[in-house]
């Protein structure tokens, strides 16, 4: 009896106990276990007990047997146990969602939860995008697992910088993006300008090369003292604000203001003075309509001679009139917001010298 067997079962040396006997097909082995506690003895063999009832376990490689023993005083109860098989169970989500998903060579649709046997199992993940993702998934016997896939953007990997001291300023590409040390996904593949600055430290900063669907390191030990470094090099490289141009001092354009106000004056009348005359030709022609006394458009004989008159001395020279006049009206407001809209080689210009 193993020692393991009598701290186990501290009765074995008293009357109350007995033996049980443990057998295994063929070449099988393992460890017995009596109650969930290890005894330390390998099966096939015999384990000395407390008398009643027990739980036999026998644990081998990812196999397993279990049986209930019955264990009467100075007796030997004789187990026949074949280890089988017992896997675990996996809980397994892919990003993105419409990811194609492979498990040991067959499709899985996920969110998935399954029950595994026990070893090692090949996952890959797929997806337009995104870099292929295989992995190994490891399940042991009995146990639970969750595996979370976030698949990496194609053209994009990860950078993670490692600073100190923990509250250095962490640049990328001139722009600050982070206190301390930090962990960057998505950045683009190809080379980046890496910075970090402290207060009263040297600061200092690396090019480094970001590789699709990997993840690149890089270090700063900003122990040196600014006012100890005269290096340029060391100086980290952060854009300047851009410039603004004052604008310029504006004159008022005398000239301008008076050459379009005077031709916006002389459109405005005509135009005005055009509809003057349209409106009293339509009063005229009011009055030639109505020498068609039967109303068949058709002017009376004994009116031919009126309707002549009015149309030739009244209607037709006040309808040349008013269009001349609208035409004269329209270039002269052309006119005037030319005079103060004015294209010269440094913009265009209202009314005033500067640029707007």
């Amino acid at each position: 009896m193993s020692f393991f067997a009598l701290l186990l079962c501290p009765s074995a040396f008293a009357e109350d106990a007995g033996d049980v006997f443990v057998s295994l097909p063929g070449n099988q082995t393992g460890e017995i276990f009596v109650d969930g506690q290890p005894t330390g003895t390998a099966a096939p063999g015999t384990v000395r007990v407390s008398t009643g009832s027990h739980m036999v376990q026998v644990k081998g490689d990812c196999l397993t047997d279990t049986k209930s023993a019955d264990v009467t005083t100075n007796g030997v109860t004789r187990l026949e146990m074949e280890l089988k098989p017992l896997g675990g169970f996996a809980q397994i989500a892919v990003t993105p969602a419409d990811a194609t998903v492979i498990l040991d060579g067959e499709p899985l649709k996920v969110p998935a939860a399954i029950e595994l046997s026990c070893g090692t199992h090949t996952l890959t993940s797929t997806a337009s995008g995104y870099l292929s993702d295989t992995r190994d998934v490891k399940i042991e016997m009995g146990g639970a697992y969750k595996v979370d896939v976030a698949m990496a953007l194609e053209g994009f990997g990860t950078l993670s910088v490692v600073v100190n001291p923990v509250d250095a300023k962490v640049f990328l590409d001139g722009t600050e993006i982070a206190t301390g040390p930090t962990t960057i996904p998505e950045v683009p593949k190809g080379s980046h300008l890496v910075g970090a600055t402290a207060n009263d430290l040297a600061p200092r900063e690396e090019t480094v090369e970001v590789v699709s669907g990997e993840t690149t390191r890089v270090e700063f030990d900003l122990t040196v003292p600014s006012d100890a470094v005269g290096d340029p090099s060391l100086v980290v490289t952060v854009p300047p604000e851009e410039e603004k141009t004052p604008r310029e001092p504006r004159e008022i354009n005398a000239t301008k203001l008076i050459a379009g106000g005077a031709l916006v004056a002389v459109g405005v009348g005509a135009i005005g003075a055009g509809g003057a005359i349209r409106a009293k030709g339509l009063e005229f022609h009011e009055q030639y309509a109505a020498l068609d006394g039967d109303g068949d458009g058709w002017i009376d004989p004994e009116n031919e001679a009126v309707a002549n008159r009015l149309w030739q001395d009244e209607i037709q020279p006040r309808k040349v009139q008013s269009t001349a006049l609208f035409a004269v009206g329209g270039v002269a407001l052309l006119g005037g917001a030319g005079a103060f809209v004015l294209l010269e080689e440094d913009g265009a210009m209202i009314g005033v010298n500067g640029r707007f």
